[in-house]
């Protein structure tokens, strides 16, 4: 009787390094959101964070061609943080510049990220 090889399990690839940096990317993602609406004076400066999701995303890329743990799952999950962090920026900054010029313009650039991404 033959077996065949099916790799590795379903929780091994959900824990693989590069799946927990996208894991942290979602959670940055959110407390990004809860200070850039928190009223206290300082705290907006924890949305410049925002700016994780583009550093991790180098980061997790290398870690998976790195250690070898590329996954269909892996991909995808990189693929929804990346529209993820993106999206919320785009809403903040439509929400923050309400002028309608600037509002269309942030919306229009989530609109052309998300359709470009599909494409």
């Amino acid at each position: 009787v033959e077996t065949k090889n099916e790799g590795p399990g379903h929780l091994a690839i959900m824990l693989y390094v590069p799946n927990l940096i996208g894991y942290v990317r979602f959670f940055l993602t959110f407390l990004c959101v809860k200070y850039a609406f928190d009223a206290a004076d300082g705290n907006w400066i924890m949305f410049v964070s925002a700016t994780h999701a583009q550093i991790l995303d180098a980061l997790d890329g290398f870690a998976a061609r790195k250690l070898n743990q590329c996954s269909k799952f892996g991909a995808c999950l990189d693929m929804i943080s990346d529209r993820t962090s993106c999206s919320t920026i785009y809403m903040l900054l439509a929400t923050i510049y309400t002028e309608p010029i600037f509002s269309y313009c942030f919306l229009m650039c989530m609109v052309l990220d998300f359709g470009s991404h599909y494409l």
